[in-house]
């Protein structure tokens, strides 16, 4: 029941019911994860991969880009072509999650349709019996009436989303296997520098890799974030539609270009500690963005669709 039309068809409204039930009124079982996460995940590890071809094959084995000058149209150029892709599959993304932002708070049973009923019960000149009798009798020796099995569903379902996904619209660690291709691209630099027994360049290559691949892109990608989250309405036109997704890759760019900058000025300036002192600082933003800042929009907005919905139910006087 993650998008829209799920929740909408009385047969996986049964399954729903059917899983509330068997919880015996925990959600301790209850995982949340859009089906779309899946294809965004390719989308972004097919970028990587092409981002990481066009970066390594202007790179030689053991350099890096350490004059700022050429980075930075090669960061623009590749942004601007291959991220705005990834801009693409996440708005749509983000627009599936804000339609079962919206449809959740107001789950109604009465709101899930079935052929029977559209039909009017009557197929080939022959009455046919009604599903929705059947289910909600057995929703109602479940959990009482159907008004108790919503009651269930806004008590259980909704705040297992609240959790799951309002800080983990894309979990870290998926994230990180979307930008393994960052970590692939430098194996050959590790393996001549292991070969050649040049341990300060192997541990001056495995930080180099660690602060691009556990710092830099999460944090670019959880800038990015609320942005594409903001901006995911589709627009009526196609070029229009594009510049949206362009868009969405410059505006956090700046952010990722300064940290490259500051990058090249602590290892340019302290060497391996500044290596170290990078990927120290890196990380401390990136747990912090990635828990507390990523899409903190998605649970306000939920919040406002619970407020909403609870208005709705109280009668008037």
């Amino acid at each position: 029941m993650l998008f829209k039309v799920h929740a909408r068809l009385l047969g996986c409204v049964l399954e729903l019911a059917a899983f509330l039930k068997s919880q015996d009124g925990k959600a301790t079982g209850l995982c949340i994860r859009p089906t779309f996460l899946g294809p965004c995940a390719v989308v972004l590890f097919l970028i990587n991969s092409a981002s990481m071809i066009v970066v390594r094959s202007m790179q030689g084995t053991a350099d890096y880009f350490s004059n700022v000058a050429v980075a930075a149209p090669v960061l623009l150029v590749i942004f601007t072509c291959l991220g705005s892709l990834s801009s693409e599959a996440f708005r749509d993304f983000f627009r599936k999650l804000a339609s079962m932002q919206e449809q959740l708070p107001h789950f109604r049973l009465q709101d899930a349709a079935c052929h029977c009923c559209d039909i009017h019960h009557f197929e080939n000149g022959q009455r046919v019996p009604c599903d929705r009798e059947v289910v909600n009798e057995c929703i109602g020796s479940w959990f009482g009436s159907p008004r108790e099995f919503e009651g269930s569903v806004h008590s259980m379902v909704l705040p297992a989303m609240e959790t799951q996904l309002g800080y983990y619209l894309f979990p870290y660690h998926i994230f990180l296997g979307c930008s393994i291709p960052v970590l692939w691209a430098h194996f050959d630099g590790m393996v001549y520098a292991a070969i050649d027994q040049d341990w300060a360049a192997l541990i001056t290559r495995l930080l180099y890799v660690a602060v691009r691949w556990l710092g830099e892109l999460p944090i670019f990608f959880a800038m990015a974030c609320p942005v594409m989250w903001k901006l995911r309405h589709r627009r009526a036109r196609r070029f229009a539609d594009l510049g949206v997704n362009v868009l969405c890759m410059w505006l956090p760019l700046s952010v990722y270009y300064g940290m490259y900058l500051g990058g090249e000025y602590l290892r340019s300036t302290w060497g391996l500690r500044g290596h170290i002192l990078l990927l120290v600082m890196l990380l401390a933003a990136t747990a912090f963005l990635w828990r507390f800042w990523t899409c903190w929009l998605f649970r306000s907005g939920i919040s406002r669709s619970r407020q909403t919905a609870s208005s709705k139910d109280m009668p008037e006087l």
